[in-house]
């Protein structure tokens, strides 16, 4: 069992929600500009809120991880949770909407196929160890989104229902664009990133691994690239 209690589940769950909240209350008014500033805003906010804010015991850093592996999974960023002897990794990979812009694109001059598809068929190496997912980041002002997508938040989705859609949109091989996704989140309802922490800290997600360092953490999953949030039971 991953040992959490369930003040610190719901700390973990309130304080993701209010930095994903905020982060796009900045990207709705210009103060992020991209979807790197975007992601670094998110991981910057919710570490700042653990530290300032928890009074159940937790405890958060902040690490970049550079993959030394030829097999490293493209990932935006990592958040890694650590009961005092067992470790949940969680992985995201981001795309930013934008009105009349698309968000996905080719692979390269060369390669007409979907650059997101690619991703998604990279991440289904891993999620036998990971809890892998997709966060779509919105730049449409608070309750006026697309239809499916969350109000104040983020839309989420498991890398297993992006998975599947992919192998059934209309649009393949070719990018992704908007009414891919709408028919994404029509058939899996977009969850907020709280709803996606909570299934890790529940054990519905994800795998324990019986390592709590940083450390030994990077060593083992030296394919792992990006910003990571390294929350932690303080363990008196």
């Amino acid at each position: 069992m991953f040992n959490l209690t369930t003040a610190q589940k719901n700390e973990i769950c309130t304080f993701a929600y209010e930095a994903d909240k905020e982060s796009r209350g900045d990207l709705v008014n210009n103060i992020i500009v991209n979807e790197n500033d975007y992601t670094s805003n998110f991981t910057s906010v919710l570490r700042r809120k653990i530290n300032k804010k928890s009074i159940a015991g937790l405890t958060a850093t902040a690490q970049l991880l550079t993959a030394n592996n030829e097999r490293a999974l493209g990932c935006d960023a990592i958040i890694i949770i650590c009961d005092g002897a067992k470790t949940k990794i969680v992985v995201f990979e981001a795309k930013l909407l934008r009105q009349n812009q698309a968000w996905d694109r080719t692979q390269n001059n060369n390669n007409p196929n979907s650059h997101f598809s690619h991703q998604l068929q990279r991440q289904a190496n891993y999620v036998d160890k990971l809890a892998i997912f997709e966060m779509f980041y919105c730049n449409y002002a608070f309750t006026c989104q697309p239809n499916n997508m969350q109000d104040y938040v983020s839309a989420c989705v498991w890398h297993s229902e992006a998975a599947t859609q992919n192998n059934v949109r209309p649009t393949s091989p070719g990018p992704w664009d908007d009414s891919d996704l709408s028919k994404l989140l029509a058939q899996h309802p977009a969850k907020s990133i709280s709803d996606i922490l909570g299934d890790v800290c529940d054990c519905k997600k994800g795998i324990p691994i019986h390592l709590s360092s940083f450390e030994a953490i990077s060593s083992e999953f030296s394919y792992l690239s990006g910003p990571v949030v390294f929350i932690q039971r303080i363990v008196s």
